[in-house]
């Protein structure tokens, strides 16, 4: 049973008590997530409003309706749009700026569990103030993590001890030197969160961009280089993403999208680049067939009469939709699929299916409302003292 799909094992929990108590086991759950010889390569994309939630395997034919899974995602408030702020391990963290709770969401299980976060971070790092926002596993204390880090003050929540801590290491000086580059959500990758930001530092007169790293085991703060060849003058859009397992840096000027791999991590000399002469799309991943999967980007660019880049306008002749791609050989149109969704870049995430439980099984079945009293039970304490 350790090799079935994901999908079948969720169905398999109807089939009689013993295989309901089996699958349900986090030792199992973890072994299989451990041991699965083809994990899945789905994007999971959250409606801007409503409860709507599409999840697509990219590794079948985007014509395979089969590959199409529809589910409803947690809300704070029924109706709100929300954003995905990480995914890991099979865990989504859904939130929205205006609002200081967050969701921890399995689309797989169904579980999910609400943070509501102490009255410091309400007012410290969620608003008005600038903060960052990442979610990560700690392998070392076999642990879920919401790191939110700001000038002032930074703290993570702990889903093994139910509680927001603040950081002891006195790294929170070094955010003062960057400012973030289109998102403040991280991305988790080999046991760390990165931003892509601007550094303090200027080459004629343009500020060079950096990776910011929080280290979710030594808990400390360090940056990668982009490449030496890249020019962060001449590329107008940027967005961090893992591609064949590699830390990748996409980027787009006025006729091209460049990706940028890093085939070793934190090594600068393994920076490769490929260019795809078309620069209304957004690479995803690459599928099992090696097939390069991205979203087709509904867009216009204006530019200034000398060529500089100005501002991005979205458009969508067919109404709200969103339109997956496939390329083979890195740049040639093999498919593609259409999907009656307002989907917005925030609002999509690449996703691996997995029986995964928390550390502390405080938590929802999306198949049983909360009710007041779990509702109040999962909902996180004061910060204390890490």
């Amino acid at each position: 049973m350790l090799r079935l799909p994901v999908k079948s094992l969720v169905r398999f929990k109807c089939v009689c008590k013993s295989w309901l108590s089996l699958i349900s086991n986090p030792h199992f759950a973890k072994s299989h997530f451990e041991l699965s010889a083809t994990p899945s390569n789905r994007v999971l994309c959250v409606a801007s409003s409503g409860s709507e939630a599409l999840s697509i395997d990219v590794d079948a034919s985007l014509h395979d309706d089969s590959a199409l899974v529809s589910l409803v995602s947690p809300r704070p408030q029924p109706g709100e749009p929300v954003a995905i702020f990480g995914s890991c391990r099979g865990f989504l963290l859904l939130g929205r700026d205006e609002n200081p709770n967050l969701y921890l969401w399995n689309p797989s299980t169904g579980f999910h569990k609400q943070l509501s976060c102490p009255e410091i971070v309400r007012k410290k790092y969620i608003y008005p103030q600038p903060y960052l926002i990442g979610f990560g596993y700690d392998p070392s204390t076999d642990d879920y993590l919401v790191v939110v880090l700001c000038q002032d003050d930074s703290v993570f929540f702990s889903f093994r001890t139910n509680s927001w801590k603040k950081f002891n290491t006195p790294f929170q000086h070094r955010l003062y030197q960057y400012r973030v580059i289109y998102t403040r959500s991280g991305l988790f990758f080999n046991g760390a969160i990165h931003w892509l930001a601007h550094s303090p530092i200027k080459i004629k007169h343009v500020l060079v961009n950096v990776i910011i790293v929080f280290d979710l085991i030594e808990k400390n703060l360090s940056q990668i280089s982009l490449p030496r060849s890249y020019f962060s003058d001449r590329v107008f859009r940027h967005r961090l993403c893992i591609m064949g397992g590699c830390l990748t840096l996409c980027c787009w000027d006025v006729d091209s999208t460049y990706v940028w791999m890093m085939k070793e991590y934190k090594v600068e000399s393994s920076w490769t680049l490929f260019v795809i002469h078309n620069r209304k799309i957004s690479p995803l991943c690459f599928a099992k067939g090696g097939e390069l999967v991205a979203f087709s980007c509904h867009s216009e660019l204006k530019f200034h009469d000398k060529g500089k880049f100005l501002e991005l306008m979205k458009f969508n002749d067919e109404g709200n939709s969103l339109e997956l791609m496939k390329f083979k050989d890195k740049g040639n149109f093999l498919e593609n699929g259409k999907y009656s969704y307002d989907i917005y870049p925030c609002m999509a995430a690449m996703h691996t299916e997995s029986l995964l439980s928390l550390p502390s099984d405080c938590g929802v079945s999306m198949k049983t409302p909360p009710t007041e009293t779990n509702q109040k039970n999962c909902e996180a304490g004061e910060i204390v003292q890490s």
